[in-house]
């Protein structure tokens, strides 16, 4: 059985034997949660777009005999972690279980955090928005959140810090039908894009514009709202679509083969981040021991999970077969988490490793796009936003 308590807006839980929540054991019962939130595709997290909030979050209780709602650590029991010698740590999603959350789970079911003397809670988000801030109220002591919505935040005064990026490149593209022959920003000239005013790709589309020399009037913009965008652009209601690599791209083109392979705006200059973690300045301070631990653990997991990609995508499948029943759920598991990995890698003209160091010119990049189209209002230099400090050295 569940027991709820409100913890900072999120329902967390104490987790029995049946309460529905993922563990990396045998028969566990199939979790209510349906896969709505793919249909919110504008933004798997709430990064710089408007989006609803479907059902209420769980409390997901990883690898652990037994956890309750209590603490800032999400959910985690210190006496515990005392008696076993480990720390209870809560990390904060961004967004509903999707198949690009797998490397955390993959690094409880291995032993990876174990290994590194973390017992580790993971909790579903409501958007990035609200993790940011959690995690900056010190409800969870890490977070996993889009960069442009944690920098955001930050400058808005939630005192968080980035320690890791996961994803180098960002998620944006844009998609068309294989009719229309576009295949570079140049060629989107004459031709219409459906997207959502209020998502992030919307917020981005006028710097895309702008570093390929294009002109708004040229190309028509079809707005959409979050449950009809993909479902207008398989209907051909427009030329191309622009979402997120992995995500709406990836359904439109599972809907229907005449679409074509979506371009990445990474490639054509826009140099923001995807997914971070995030942690507050309390805890960098308190215990930089833990960030330490935490974020190697975290670099182990993903490289883990991006290495063997077919045992991670057949985890997440058998602990989550209520969002792989069909043949397209799971082509869609096994893309998300591909096209996931392949974002680890850096933008054209940037020269880091993933999972390592992350670039000052990226960030100076990120920070001067915000600024000029995201809203950014603050003098603080990018160098504020983050630390390579917990990395571990290759």
């Amino acid at each position: 059985m569940l027991a709820y308590q409100n913890v900072g807006g999120l329902p967390s839980a104490s987790c029995g034997a049946d309460d529905g929540n993922w563990r990396p054991r045998k028969g566990r019962p199939a979790m209510w949660h349906r896969r709505n939130a793919r249909v919110l595709t504008a933004g798997r997290s709430s990064r710089l777009r408007l989006g609803a909030i479907v059902g209420a979050a769980l409390t997901a209780c990883l690898g652990l005999a037994a956890c309750s709602s209590s603490g800032t650590s999400g959910g985690s029991n210190p006496s515990a972690a005392a008696n076993s010698g480990t720390t209870n740590v809560g990390l904060l999603l961004d967004w509903t279980w999707q198949p690009y959350h797998v490397a955390f789970m993959y690094g409880i079911a291995h032993g990876v955090y174990k290994a590194h003397g973390i017992n580790l809670t993971l909790t579903q988000g409501q958007g990035s928005s609200t993790t940011t801030t959690l995690v900056g109220q010190g409800k969870y002591q890490f977070g996993f959140a889009d960069t442009s919505t944690a920098v955001l935040s930050q400058s808005k005064g939630v005192p968080i810090k980035n320690v890791l990026v996961i994803q180098q490149r960002s998620a944006f593209a844009t998609e068309c039908w294989k009719s229309v022959h576009v295949t570079s920003p140049a060629q989107l000239k004459g031709h219409s894009v459906i997207m959502i005013p209020s998502e992030s790709t919307a917020q981005i589309w006028p710097a895309y514009l702008a570093v390929n020399h294009l002109s708004a009037g040229s190309i028509r913009v079809v707005s959409a709202s979050v449950s009809n965008k993909v479902t207008l652009f398989v209907a051909h209601k427009a030329d191309c679509m622009a979402g997120l690599l992995g995500e709406d791209t990836l359904q439109a083109s599972l809907a229907n083969s005449g679409i074509g392979a979506p371009v990445a705006w990474a490639n054509n200059g826009i140099k923001l981040f995807g997914y971070s973690i995030i942690t507050s300045d309390s805890v960098i301070q308190n215990d930089p021991n833990l960030v330490k631990r935490f974020v190697a653990a975290t670099v182990e997991s993903w490289h883990a999970t991006c290495a063997n990609q077919v045992t991670s995508i057949a985890l997440f499948q058998k602990e989550y077969p209520q969002l792989s029943h069909t043949a397209a759920e799971k082509a869609y598991n096994k893309d998300n988490l591909s096209t996931t990995c392949a974002q680890l890698q850096p933008p054209v003209g940037i020269t880091t490793t993933p999972l390592g160091p992350s670039s000052a010119a990226q960030w100076q990049s990120t920070v001067a796009t915000l600024k000029k189209y995201a809203g950014l209002n603050s003098s603080q230099p990018a160098s504020a936003y983050y630390t390579n400090a917990f990395i571990p050295h290759s």
